[in-house]
């Protein structure tokens, strides 16, 4: 100790000086570390941010999934009205054709509880409650993997010439029931 006081004399400084070098020395020990205290509350924010990022991660992607499902189900419910515009169309031709007799709705009248249909098909069954497969890019009801969506088509007479047609596509993503449904009325023009 001695020593060191002589040493730090011989640097120049006065033992008032000295003294106040310790107290400083103590000080800035002291304020070096992090208290157990200040870790906690670190390790506490940054588990904090770090929990709420993944679940704004998993929040996104459950988004993306419903929006991804909904556009492919719009997509299915507006083939369903185009299915039965098609069978309406040949109808006319039928008409114009082959027998001027022949009613423009052959086809669209059996469906006021629901029928099912693809884009190979010509004809509208019954409902079934079967879901749509998909095969090289197209769905339908024969072939190809299982998808999660269902399609009904309802159609009603409205009044003479005119028949209401909904199309409603339906599924479900993690336990939520979701459906779209596209409405039109399809006209007799030849009328």
């Amino acid at each position: 100790m001695e020593f060191t006081k002589t040493n730090n004399a011989q640097k120049g400084f006065t033992p008032l000086e000295i003294t106040r070098l310790r107290k400083k020395n103590k000080e800035n020990k002291s304020l070096t570390g992090f208290t157990l205290l200040e870790t906690l509350i670190s390790i506490f924010i940054i588990a904090t941010a770090v929990v709420g990022i993944f679940s704004l991660i998993t929040q996104i992607n459950v988004t993306g999934l419903v929006l991804s499902s909904q556009l492919t189900a719009a997509y299915l419910a507006q083939e369903g009205l185009e299915i039965t515009r098609n069978i309406r169309d040949s109808n006319w031709i039928k008409i114009r054709t082959i027998d001027p007799t022949f009613p423009w709705d052959q086809g669209l009248t059996g469906c006021a509880l629901g029928c099912e249909a693809d884009y190979n098909d010509w004809v509208l069954t019954p409902f079934a409650n079967q879901y749509l497969k998909i095969n090289n890019g197209f769905f339908n009801y024969d072939l190809g993997e299982a998808t999660k969506f269902k399609r009904k088509i309802t159609i009603n007479p409205d009044m003479d010439n005119v028949l209401q047609v909904s199309v409603k596509v339906f599924w479900e993503i993690r336990g939520e029931a979701h459906q779209i449904i596209v409405r039109e009325n399809l006209y007799n023009w030849l009328q």
